[in-house]
């Protein structure tokens, strides 16, 4: 669930990009727009983690081959 919301996050760095490199203005309704979709990327990231059960495995639980 969360990988799919990660792609939301693309317009985010696309506007900071043009905002830093380009000098191109931000609006206040992209900022608010941003702001809205990193605090639910964070919220997504939050219910991930909540799910995660005893018997599920790790990354600190993999074995060393795959690090």
């Amino acid at each position: 669930r969360f990988a799919s919301l990660v792609g939301l996050s693309e317009v985010v760095f696309a506007v900071l990009a043009a905002w830093v490199l380009l000098g191109e203005a931000v609006t206040v309704a992209q900022a608010v727009g941003g702001a809205i979709v990193l605090v639910g990327l964070a919220l997504a990231r939050q219910g991930d983690r909540s799910e995660l059960s005893d018997d599920t495995v790790t990354w600190s639980d993999a074995p060393a081959t795959f690090r």
